[in-house]
């Protein structure tokens, strides 16, 4: 499977749009992003799910370690724009509470302003 990643900044926050599939391939690429992102300093992390058509029980892995590893940094993961495949996962899996799911990333980027 296939995957790209673009990376944004606004202000203190990293917006990560991923496109393609979040699987056993493609779960270690998205972690060694990720970590390059909290290496930069950057530990309010949006990760924009619009154009992700799939992901596997290995991507849900690499989505909780990268929340679990943010808090271990005082800082959080949100989830924006599912995509409906994302959202089908996340819901199935039960974590749309786990994850903070934002319909915009202008609204994610408001909820790390409410948070102090």
């Amino acid at each position: 499977m296939e995957i790209s990643f673009v990376s944004a900044r606004r202000g203190d926050v990293c917006i990560l749009r991923i496109e393609g599939s979040l699987d056993l391939e493609t779960a270690p690429q998205f972690r060694e992003i990720l970590l390059a992102e909290v290496e930069a300093g950057f530990v309010k992390i949006i990760c924009n799910m619009h154009r992700v058509d799939y992901i596997a029980s290995a991507g849900l892995g690499a989505l909780i370690n990268v929340r679990k590893m943010l808090e271990g940094h005082k800082g959080e993961l949100k989830l924006s724009e599912l995509s409906l495949e994302a959202q089908k996962i996340i819901t199935l899996c039960s974590l749309q509470d786990f994850f903070g799911i934002y319909d915009t990333d202008a609204h994610a980027i408001e909820a790390f302003k409410s948070v102090k």
